[in-house]
């Protein structure tokens, strides 16, 4: 299903508008379509003037085009304005008795009723608003109060104040609204109420749109962590730099979601919670997602609307990220003082050249934690009360069958391979939620709800079911 597909005048971005026309001279007819993902083509029913034009330019102009190229269009529909960037000359014919047409690829889009100025390149962001159509019920919202009888309904709204957040040199707003009729008094069959809410972050200075749409990616995955779903965001809205408050809707391509909008009880957190530290949450969350990598998008990489991983691809993501997450939280460096001589001393002790230039090269790992220690250390730290003994033959058995598919592409022995996908997918459901524990405790997150079902009672009863059967959970908290 196509967000939009629409027909309307395109033209170079570069071209000047005369006065009292809304279009260009040399502007051509043609059909853009921005598939539900944010796949953005364009269909012209001509060819794009060129300064020199050639009459196979058509054909040999395929491929990327320079950056400073943009295609600026305006819709027959409703007259919206559209800014094509990030171009890909993707397709077309030359014809000589015939029509000549040419189509195109965008990596950008946007679209809104103000009109782009020619002498201006690409356009930078000042701000940008996300809608949180879908998360009500993990924000809570309940605003709207009504009342019936039999001969009436009455509706009314307590006003919610806006809250913004100091993020450094930016802000961050959340905006209420309702969504409804017009301002006024009307008589209708039918009314249609909707409390909403928005985010808007501010920044101090301008952003490419290539930085927003990473941003607001960094947002989309926030927001599994939060709610243990990945429902989509809606498409950003962004304010440009020196353009006034005009809010223009920005597409590009995006993971298609897979899941419904999260229901109160399935959210681990619920915004309510959060609140207090929500400003600094969001900032804690795109300083570790930066500084840490991997050690967080292998996570959420399991988790996005992508096709079904395989049960060890699953498993061996998981163990590599949390791998990932503790080379860079606690990075080893040299051997300690009472290792490092141990060290020497058994080198001193090889006489022979060669051997000792290869022993000298397997001691250097010496110091290296094993990974079952890795886990150890991460997964200890998770806040809900675990059996530290149980948790280390966990942790153990997980490096065990990491290294069986590592060092022998899965079972090390021959025997029934389902069991040994089983005990990889049992583990890898404990390992998944503990991971995300471990995340929301890294930003703040879980430290930040202290009230309601507790850390521990938003597992999915599958985690639950595994970590009871492991022995994970200690015996005054696995009632």
């Amino acid at each position: 299903m196509a967000i939009l597909n629409e027909h309307g005048l395109f033209w170079w971005h570069h071209e000047p508008i005369p006065d009292r026309l809304y279009a260009p001279a040399a502007s051509i007819a043609g059909a853009l379509t921005i598939a539900d993902d944010g796949t953005i083509r364009l269909d012209l029913n001509g060819v794009m003037p060129r300064e020199e034009a050639r009459p196979f330019d058509v054909l040999v102009t395929q491929g990327k085009c320079p950056p400073s190229l943009l295609i600026q269009g305006i819709l027959k529909g409703d007259n919206q304005r559209v800014l094509l960037s990030g171009l890909y000359a993707n397709g077309g014919q030359f014809s000589s008795n015939g029509i000549s047409f040419e189509q195109f690829d965008a990596e950008f889009c946007l679209l809104g009723h103000e009109r782009f100025e020619s002498t201006n390149g690409l356009p930078r962001a000042q701000g940008v608003v996300v809608g949180l159509s879908g998360f009500e019920d993990w924000l809570q919202l309940a605003s709207l109060e009504y009342e019936r009888t039999d001969n009436s309904v009455s509706i009314s709204y307590q006003d919610v104040p806006n809250l913004t957040y100091a993020l450094g040199d930016a802000t961050l707003a959340i905006e209420y609204d309702i969504r409804g009729p017009y301002h006024g008094k009307y008589k209708r069959h039918d009314v249609h109420l909707k409390e909403t809410a928005r985010l808007l972050r501010t920044a101090a200075s301008p952003m490419e749109l290539a930085q927003v749409r990473e941003e607001y990616s960094y947002l989309q995955d926030l927001f599994i962590l939060l709610t243990d779903t990945d429902s989509s965001l809606e498409w950003p809205r962004v304010t440009l730099a020196g353009a006034g408050d005009a809010r223009l809707a920005l597409y590009f391509q995006r993971n298609k979601s897979r899941d419904q909008p999260p229901k109160w009880h399935e959210c681990w957190t619920t915004f309510p919670e959060l609140k207090p530290k929500f400003g600094e949450i969001y900032s804690l969350w795109l300083q570790k997602r930066r500084e840490f990598g991997p050690a967080f998008y292998l996570y959420l990489g399991t988790r996005r609307g992508l096709p079904s991983l395989y049960v060890e691809h699953r498993f061996v993501n998981l163990i590599w990220g949390l791998e990932s997450f503790h080379r860079r939280k606690y990075p080893t460096g040299t051997a300690s003082e009472r290792l490092a001589a141990k060290i020497q001393r058994i080198l001193d002790s090889v006489s022979n050249r060669n051997d000792k230039r290869w022993l000298e090269k397997k001691l250097r790992l010496s110091a290296e934690p094993a990974l079952e220690s890795r886990l150890f250390d991460l997964l200890k730290a998770v806040p809900i009360a675990l059996d530290v003994h149980a948790l280390r033959t966990f942790c153990r058995e997980c490096a065990n069958l990491r290294n069986d598919i590592s060092h022998f592409g899965g079972q090390r022995e021959a025997g029934d391979y389902g069991q040994f996908m089983a005990q990889l997918d049992s583990r890898s459901d404990v390992l998944s939620h503990l991971y995300h524990l471990l995340l929301l405790h890294e930003i703040g997150a879980a430290d930040a709800i202290a009230k309601g079902r507790g850390l521990r009672g938003r597992l999915p009863y599958v985690a639950r079911h595994f970590m009871k059967e492991f022995g994970l959970l200690r015996a005054d908290q696995a009632k």
